[in-house]
């Protein structure tokens, strides 16, 4: 359509419009007091930390909490994998009011339920849940990143006492959580262990409670408390039993020599040795030893570790180690000398327990050697068949080369003194089967039956001869004798003394009376002693030829 005027149109009334509406004032208002609150959220929500676990079993972001003696002070944010897989980062916010006790030398671990020589705890956490323990440390610097342990310390962080370290030699004697007595008290616990891979040796980490601390010294002694110790000595059989805890779960225990100064008081960690038992620590401790191999061909049966080595029945040393084989050689080589290696300490032969001593022990040692000194394999208690290295210096023989093996000196074997009451017996009783026993026992057997005959034969013998003697007509003949000698009695007395008649028959009278007289004595012996025939009573002196006298 084409434009028209119109004549009743009116125009139009322009106005310019307001920049800003009061309406954008409670937007603003409310972005305004929002970003407050954040700031403030910012800045009093506390620092985050990261905590560095070898796993997250029983954390959950968002849930799990932080506490220290059961108080929350923080909450995990996040958990990832760290850089080398093998671990797990936990971001955590710890509450502002916190911020001071994140020391360099805090420790964080979870508590879960556990059962050990310790005791049980974290028994609560089977109905609350696992949380990460917070212990705050005495360090002035703080950090946000730390470590966490893979078990809760024993030893609550600045508990009174002592720290200190015990050696031993060998093998695990204890465990994380046993025991520390003092007299049947428990004082103390181990609280780490940790093995020295190059020497061989293992350290515990152990903490004394306040006040026993004070007890001890640097002569202080911890040995191994069994419970229950015999031991059969030459002196007798002894027993010890210490409390009912050292019976169950042994553990140390330790003393303080008597005139040890009380003031002499240890550093931190100092290092303790842990000996086998208690009559032990009243042993020398030595430092410096040297080591030597002995040859044996014959069995090493009764020697074993800490068997002793001794000159002149004084111990020296003592034996380390008696099952090693040379690599490509076996037992069943009949060539094969059995190494047992052994060591001297220049301390018990009268030398200074220091370097010193170990070059003068070494230089002396090896001139013996080539003098004379040999080690011999010798029992220490037949009882028991426990053996001992005895080592004998027998100067004058040939000159004998220092030899080594495994880079250590050889000391020669008395080969044939080892053995020397087993080889002395063998050779008897090879003596005893060779000789003709059988033949031996006929020919006894034999004299026995003969013998026995001759026995008989003169038993009757002698009841004959008894028989002889006691019968009738023995004392009918012995009556008529008598009667007879009467009747020429009387018959001499009728005649004249001048007449030869007379004098013939005092004369045969009197040779029967000298015969009678003679015969009287045989007849009483007879009758005392019937044997006297065979066995004469008194055998006559002999005659022997005498000077003539002047």
């Amino acid at each position: 359509m084409p434009n028209v005027p119109d004549d009743t149109a009116v125009p139009a009334r322009l106005s310019r419009l307001r920049s800003l509406s009061p309406l954008w004032l409670v937007p603003a208002i409310t972005l305004l007091v929002g970003l407050v609150m954040v700031y403030q959220n910012y800045i009093g929500q506390g620092p985050q930390v990261t905590i560095r676990f070898n796993t997250a079993a029983g954390l959950e972001a968002g849930r799990t909490l932080i506490k220290t003696l059961e108080v929350e002070v923080g909450r995990v944010e996040d958990i990832t994998l760290a850089e080398d897989m093998n671990s797990v980062l936990v971001t955590a916010r710890i509450h502002n009011e916190f911020r001071d006790l994140l020391t360099e030398d805090a420790r964080f671990w979870v508590v879960q339920p556990t059962v050990s020589l310790a005791g049980i705890s974290g028994l609560n956490t089977l109905i609350t849940g696992q949380y990460i323990r917070f212990a705050p440390g005495t360090a002035t610097r703080t950090s946000d990143r730390f470590t966490g342990l893979e078990q809760a310390p024993l030893t609550p962080p600045g508990s009174p006492g002592l720290h200190l370290t015990l050696v031993t030699d060998g093998d695990f004697s204890f465990g994380r959580g046993e025991q520390i007595h003092y007299q049947g008290l428990t004082v103390g616990k181990i609280e780490d262990v940790r093995y020295d891979l190059a020497g061989g040796r293992i350290y515990y980490d152990a903490f004394i409670e306040a006040p026993f601390h004070e007890l001890i010294t640097t002569e202080t002694r911890f040995w191994k408390a069994s419970g229950v110790q015999a031991e059969l000595t030459s002196d007798g059989f002894r027993l010890e039993s210490g409390s009912l805890d050292t019976l169950l779960v042994g553990g140390v225990s330790f003393t303080t020599p008597p005139g040890s100064l009380r003031d002499d008081a240890p550093s931190v960690q100092t290092e303790y040795y842990v000996f086998p038992n208690r009559n032990a620590i009243d042993a020398p401790q030595y430092q410096e030893a040297l080591r030597y191999w002995v040859m044996v061909r014959d069995s090493v049966g009764g020697l074993g570790r800490d068997s002793r080595v001794v000159y002149r029945g004084v111990q020296v040393g003592r034996v380390l180690s008696t099952d090693y084989i040379p690599p490509g050689r076996n037992l069943l080589d009949r060539t094969l000398d059995l190494p047992v290696l052994i060591e001297i300490n220049p301390g018990r032969l009268g030398l200074p327990d220091n370097t010193e001593g170990v070059e003068r022990a070494t230089q002396d040692i090896d001139t013996w050697i080539r003098e004379g000194l040999v080690a011999t394999i010798k029992a220490q208690n037949f009882l028991l068949g426990q053996q001992q290295v005895e080592l004998e210096y027998h100067p004058g023989g040939q000159p004998v080369e220092v030899a080594t093996f495994n880079e250590l000196t050889v000391i020669p074997t008395d080969v044939d003194s080892i053995g020397r009451f087993t080889s002395s017996i063998e050779a008897l009783l090879t003596k005893l089967n060779e000789l003709p026993i059988e033949q031996t026992l006929d020919g006894v057997t034999q004299l026995s039956h003969d013998a026995s005959a001759t026995l008989t034969s003169m038993q009757a013998l002698l009841e004959s001869t008894q028989s002889l003697l006691s019968s009738d007509r023995n004392t009918a003949l012995l009556q008529q004798l008598d009667a007879t000698l009467a009747s020429l009695q009387t018959l001499a007395n009728s005649f004249s003394a001048e007449s030869r008649t007379t004098q013939e028959a005092q004369r045969t009278l009197q040779a029967i009376t000298d015969f009678m007289n003679e015969f009287r004595p045989l007849a009483t012996e007879l009758r005392n002693q019937p044997n006297s025939l065979i066995f004469p009573r008194n055998a006559p002196p002999e005659l022997q030829p005498m000077r003539k006298q002047p």
